[in-house]
């Protein structure tokens, strides 16, 4: 798994703010809960794909993939330039 491609780098916390309370994100958010780094890759991805690589998707993806990375569960992410 290449967190890199599905990172988009620095974020701002006003923007976290802004997208991180959409409703499909928060279902998304809560379906990732105990599932495998695999899935987790899988269904983010596909999450940006149906959302067609928007900045919202984009932030609250990258948002989550620092989560992890915070926690330990993954190793710090640099992103991708865009």
């Amino acid at each position: 798994m290449n967190w890199n491609s599905i990172h988009y780098g620095h974020i701002t916390t006003k923007e976290i703010r802004w997208y991180v309370t959409d409703a499909e994100w928060q279902t998304l958010r809560i379906q990732l809960k105990n599932k495998n780094l695999s899935h987790r890759f899988a269904l983010l991805s596909e999450y940006l794909r149906k959302k067609n690589y928007s900045r919202p998707a984009q932030v609250v993806v990258t948002n989550y993939i620092n989560a992890l990375a915070r926690g330990g569960m993954i190793d710090p992410v640099k992103g991708r330039r865009q």
